[in-house]
């Protein structure tokens, strides 16, 4: 198991430099443990944590997540990029590069699902 470290700045509480691995015994850089599941949108903060003489450093919620906007939400609900490639590349080489094609079809599902607000 690798161990993830952060410099962290104990006068502002705040991380200086990080998460990475193979910073053990280096000056200010801490263990480190992140949320679990934490969404990107979670407001968070970061705590000095001192367990049986060892500290470091997690990361705690502070709040409620605001809601995402339609263009977060249709930005996540695209196909991944790899996936639309693959679509044109078939759309052409069928002939259907037009809004019968599968790369047109599988975009205007995901704009009308997710209007413009």
């Amino acid at each position: 198991m690798s161990f993830q470290y952060v410099k962290f700045n104990t006068e502002t509480n705040e991380i200086a430099a990080g998460p990475q691995e193979g910073m053990a015994g280096q000056e200010g850089w801490y263990s480190y443990i992140p949320l679990q599941n934490r969404g990107l949108r979670d407001p968070v903060a970061y705590s000095m944590v001192n367990q049986e003489g060892t500290p470091f450093v997690v990361q705690v919620l502070t709040g409620e997540t605001e809601e995402q906007s339609w263009q977060e939400t249709r930005a996540l609900s695209y196909p991944k990029i790899v996936e639309q490639l693959d679509k044109l590349y078939h759309d052409i080489e069928s002939g259907t590069l037009d809004q019968t094609g599968q790369f047109f079809l599988s975009i205007h599902e995901v704009k009308a699902t997710n209007p413009k607000t």
